[in-house]
């Protein structure tokens, strides 16, 4: 039993029940042992930096976060920070000093939020606004959108384990980074939509952008993949909050677009509801694919439904755009019957292969133009004879042919490419109007190679041009399985390298070698593709590594070398 002393003269017991200082001791007794625990010794932030409250009008006003950071406290004690050199955590000071910097976007929410009501005052609506204010709108969203992300990760992690408070799991650091410094890019384009009525957003960035997800759940620590699932729900409260305001002020003859966006929405909630229902068994490895899978496509269709309510005349051009082939004129594969929708149970190897997929007709070669465009009209039986590649199916093949794809709008991807013969070939990624988006591979003889499929755009078929005696095999996986670039690292053939976020700060050169007769491309994928490189036969040079690259593609049949400098 514990024992209080309450008749010191002085104390700050005097004068009160043996009940009330009993609660209180107990009180200042559990305080204490939170901060032994590593509550009390770090920088400590309020979790919800940002809230949507119900102004009088009935409108939302956003509150950016209020000064909550004292004095920088005395960093953790010799057992904290061993105990987190021995889970393998990093100490997120700098993401701290990131956290800092980006509260300017809570600033440009409220500036973007009087112009809002500006435009309302005027007697217009956002529906009506010009192309650059509602450009304002998104850009402010989406830093406020990033910085939440960033933030969100940052404080589940000190929650759930907060012994290491202020140290995180390098999944966790990649990922906060990768958020955290979207956040100055956001409010750049923000300011320039301000002072240039001509600023074409489109042209800069892709919209919706897709968020750069790393690991989620598989192989990552326990907390980190708490905490993705948190960033769910906070992205969600953002989205919804933005898709609230924009219905006060929808006229009668938008509502149909408003609707759009409520569909959209509803998926996006009924995503994040089923992975609240798994929250419990969050840390049941059998689970791990499913989770991952999930909190990628409720994180994208968020981002979308918060993106299209701050700029509703991307609607038309998002929701509009023309289906893969593969929603019409997909056919059955031969090991399943008309009405099975179940996805196909993988083989010994991972994916699942479809026998003889071309027996009905095959595509012809296309012309090609001088400027390097591809304007293919495929023959209808090769598109209607040809098994949909996707995640869960490989296909293999003959010659030539035009294969449709089936692609996740919320997730990346990248397509293995082999072949066995002898001849020449092409393998080029087409859009769904028939326009060539990239050449994929073009090779002489065997061939396997990795290459990023819809990093940038999303094509619907792959255009396959081969001989006879060519046969090939394309696989589909998300981005996130592409090996990571751990220092100096070496392979032969075509090949892409998960960017971790030291490497991507904009300070960073890396050496590469290249060792045979034919060409090398290496590509720097972001906000936007780079190139960085393009050279023929033996070369040794250095190049620099743009700030926020998620990927390199390395594009050469011959044997290759890359290491930071």
């Amino acid at each position: 039993m514990v024992r209080f002393h309450l008749g010191r003269t002085g104390s700050r017991w005097t004068g009160l029940s043996s009940a009330q200082a009993a609660h209180r001791a107990e009180a200042a007794v559990s305080a204490q042992l939170k901060y032994r625990a590593g509550w009390g010794n770090r920088r400590s932030r309020v979790s919800s930096l940002c809230r949507a409250d119900k102004a009088p009008s009935g409108r939302l006003s956003w509150q950016g976060s209020k000064e909550t950071s004292m004095a920088r406290e005395p960093r953790p004690n010799l057992r904290a920070r061993f105990r987190a050199r021995r889970q393998g955590e990093q100490d997120a000071g700098v993401l701290e000093a990131l956290r800092e910097a980006g509260r300017a976007a809570y600033q440009e929410q409220l500036r973007a939020d009087e112009v809002r009501a500006q435009v309302l005052v005027g007697g217009r609506t956002v529906w009506t606004a010009s192309s650059a204010i509602q450009t304002r709108l998104l850009c402010a969203w989406s830093a406020t959108a990033w910085q939440v992300l960033g933030e969100t990760l940052l404080d589940a992690v000190y929650a759930v384990d907060p012994r290491t408070a202020g140290y995180v799991p390098p999944e966790t650091y990649d990922q906060a980074w990768q958020w955290l410094t979207e956040v100055e890019q956001w409010l750049q384009r923000a300011r320039s939509a301000e002072t240039d009525q001509a600023f074409d957003l489109t042209a800069v960035v892709k919209v919706p952008t897709p968020l750069r997800t790393g690991p989620v759940a598989i192989d990552v620590a326990r907390p980190h993949r708490h905490a993705m699932d948190r960033a769910v729900a906070a992205l969600r409260q953002l989205a919804e909050s933005a898709l609230y305001t924009l219905g006060l002020d929808t006229p009668d003859e938008c509502v149909a677009d408003l609707n759009r966006i409520r569909r959209l929405a509803g998926q996006a909630a009924v995503t994040s509801d089923y992975l609240a229902g798994l929250r419990p068994a969050l840390d049941e490895e059998s689970l791990h694919d499913l989770i991952d899978d999930r909190v990628r496509g409720a994180l994208d269709l968020w981002i979308t439904v918060g993106q299209l309510a701050a700029m509703p005349a991307l609607i038309p051009v998002v929701l509009d755009r023309p289906a893969p082939p593969s929603e019409s004129g997909n056919v059955t594969p031969p090991d399943q019957t008309a009405t099975d929708h179940t996805p196909a149970v993988p083989s010994a190897t991972g994916h699942t292969t479809a026998a003889e997929p071309f027996a009905v007709g095959q595509a012809a070669p296309s012309p090609r133009t001088f400027d390097g465009s591809l304007m293919i009209s495929p023959s209808p039986a090769a598109v209607a004879g040809t098994t949909t590649c996707s995640l869960d199916q490989d296909v293999t093949g003959t010659g030539s042919a035009m294969v449709p794809l089936e692609l996740s709008s919320w997730l990346r991807h990248l397509v293995t490419i082999s072949t066995d013969g002898h001849t020449s070939f092409t393998v080029s990624a087409v859009a769904a109007d028939g326009t060539e988006l990239d050449r994929l591979a073009e090779h002489a003889g065997d061939y396997r190679g990795i290459r990023p499929l819809d990093l940038i755009d999303t094509p619907a078929t792959l255009q396959i041009d081969a001989s006879t005696h060519m046969t090939w095999r394309i696989s589909i996986d998300m981005v996130h399985e592409a090996p990571k670039w751990r220092g100096a690292m070496s392979d032969t053939g075509p090949t892409v390298l998960r960017v971790p976020w030291r490497y991507s700060t904009g300070r960073v050169r890396a050496r590469i070698r290249h060792q045979g007769t034919g060409a090398i491309r290496v590509h720097a994928y972001g906000n936007r593709r780079q190139l960085l490189l393009h050279e023929v036969g033996e070369y040794c040079a250095e190049v620099q590594i743009p700030i926020s690259t998620s990927f390199l593609d390395i594009d050469t049949a011959a044997t290759w070398e890359i290491e930071p400098v």
